[in-house]
């Protein structure tokens, strides 16, 4: 059976995770060199050493890696037949992109972006002031690939509203591909 990996991929502060974590769907699970921080789901990343990354590099067993503010990051095979979903950085989806399995949906906050993204980094509490600032380009640089290349946006103003756009996004993509979804 033919599985679907929904890759969502915005800029920090976007709300990808909150959105892909309330879609009901199996997170694929990711692999980081960074530490775990205190919104991380159970399962949702495997948490390893720069050596332990790069074995699993040598030995295929991410789908794509990628180094992100000093970190490692690498989206791990899923299992063959299922629909999972992950959030990933603009590079990591930019790598996943011509995959026949992979759906790639942007999220992006209102208008104006970056100020939106930085408000809600720093709402987080969990960086400094400095840190959240040195993510700004960035932020801006993702914001203008994802509205000039994706093919699904969604603009997070509303997280249930937001969760309920990629949940129709998903079914109607399983329907096209007669995939069995939920």
């Amino acid at each position: 059976m033919q599985g679907l990996i929904v890759v969502v991929s915005g800029p920090s502060g976007a709300g990808k995770a909150s959105i892909t974590k309330g879609c009901g769907l199996e997170i694929a699970q990711s692999w980081t060199t960074r530490s775990p921080k205190s919104r991380d789901m159970p399962g949702e990343y495997r948490y390893v050493s720069r050596e332990e990354f790069m074995e699993g590099v040598c030995a295929d067993q991410l789908l794509e890696h990628d180094e992100h503010f000093g970190n490692m990051y690498g989206l791990a095979k899923p299992p063959e037949g299922k629909v999972v979903i992950t959030d990933v950085d603009v590079n990591g989806a930019l790598k996943l992109r011509e995959r026949p399995d992979v759906i790639l949906v942007g999220v992006l906050p209102p208008d104006p972006i970056v100020e939106i993204c930085l408000q809600r980094l720093h709402a987080r509490g969990d960086e400094t002031t400095d840190e959240i600032l040195d993510r700004k380009d960035r932020i801006k640089y993702e914001s203008e690939l994802i509205l000039a290349e994706w093919p699904r946006i969604i603009r997070n103003d509303d997280i249930v509203s937001a969760r309920q756009q990629l949940k129709t996004i998903i079914a109607n993509c399983c329907k096209t591909r007669k995939i069995p979804y939920k």
